[in-house]
């Protein structure tokens, strides 16, 4: 299993503090001198991918409490963290997708760098963050330094079962499916008047899937979403639109 280690300078020693097995520890961050953070991930047994998890700390690193461990597409884990204040972090990992907190690491909200506005289709393999006083700073392994301004992550999430999940973030829906078994999946997208106004078939891979719909064309109003394999309704659910 994976370790993490304490140095006591007093008495100029190491301690080993063991976590838990199947796990890759990426990076570590301390808020202050009780409140720390390690990310990294865990192996879910197919090929290289690893959910996303994240410990805590409230006493120095003497004790850690796992309070993320969550598979969301791109599954490959977390890679850096960084805190403005006790509140206030981002996390980030492969090809974009970027974790934020506002209440110290109860809850985390995710996105794609590839959703926020102006930086399109934008999906570093490596991403490092940490913060400038209230901006959050990201250099990416292209050479980029990505200054995020007021941005507020997820806008709308409309669902997020033990198998899917899908959130609505800007022109997007974004959907992630947990599959072991190749399964194919059609998404429909139907106005209030009933009327059917987008479909996309769902490509599906082993562990998870995951697909943008690109919802730019939709005009102001409610829609309605159903999520079926085999003429089945998986799931189904609702979003605004108001541009």
């Amino acid at each position: 299993g994976d370790f993490i280690a304490k140095w006591d300078i007093a008495a100029t020693n190491w301690k080993l503090l063991p976590v838990m097995e199947s796990l890759s520890l990426t990076d570590i961050e301390f808020v202050n001198d009780k409140l720390g953070f390690v990310i990294g991930g865990k192996s879910n047994g197919f090929a290289q991918q690893s959910s996303d998890v994240i410990y805590r700390t409230k006493n120095a690193g003497v004790n850690w409490e796992l309070i993320l461990d969550y598979e969301f597409a791109p599954i490959f884990g977390l890679q850096s963290i960084s805190f403005k204040d006790e509140l206030n972090g981002i996390a980030t990992g492969q090809f974009g997708k970027i974790l934020q907190t506002s209440d110290g690491g109860d809850t985390w909200e995710y996105t794609l760098m590839s959703s926020i506005e102006g930086i399109s289709h934008n999906e570093p393999a490596k991403m490092d963050v940490v913060w400038a006083g209230d901006y959050a700073i990201i250099s990416t392994e292209r050479g980029e330094i990505i200054r995020l301004e007021g941005w507020s992550g997820v806008e709308e999430e409309l669902l997020q079962t033990s198998k899917v999940n899908i959130r609505k973030v800007g022109d997007r829906l974004l959907i992630s499916i947990r599959d072991q078994n190749f399964t194919a999946y059609h998404l429909q997208i139907v106005s209030l008047a009933g009327q059917i106004v987008l479909e996309a078939n769902l490509s599906s891979g082993v562990g998870t899937l995951y697909q943008p719909v690109d919802i730019s064309n939709l005009e102001n109003g409610v829609f309605f979403y159903r999520v079926s394999t085999n003429n089945l309704a998986l799931e189904s659910g609702k979003f605004n639109i108001s541009k």
